[in-house]
């Protein structure tokens, strides 16, 4: 298996996405790419039981892809991790959630 970073744009914003591929040899006829998000991209793609469709999906010939949502991982901001976060930047005023959809349209077009 292979791991690489890909690195896209939103905006101002620059996201790093954790891509797992098969090696080689193993890819797939007509390999997918398969987007998951279990907290933050490390526990997604490496820790079970959050990683395991990514691991099956992988080892059945195609890719799998995470980054860290807004609040969690390395995107942990003012207003905290997870859902507290969430809320409390929702309360503030900001909008995660639009964040988090432009985040993955920038890194589905990268991948692409």
């Amino acid at each position: 298996m292979n791991e690489v970073v890909v690195t896209a744009r939103a905006g101002a914003r620059r996201v790093d996405a954790l891509l797992l591929a098969p090696d080689a040899g193993k890819v797939a006829q007509d390999p997918a790419l398969l987007l998951t998000f279990s907290l933050d991209r490390d526990r997604s793609l490496h820790v079970e039981p959050y990683s395991i469709a990514a691991s099956e999906f992988v080892a059945a010939g195609h890719r799998a892809l995470s980054f860290d949502p807004p609040n969690l991982g390395t995107r942990v901001d003012q207003f905290g991790e997870g859902i507290a976060g969430l809320r409390d930047a929702l309360l503030a005023g900001h909008v995660p959630f639009a964040a988090f959809v432009a985040d993955a349209s920038a890194v589905i077009d990268r991948s692409i």
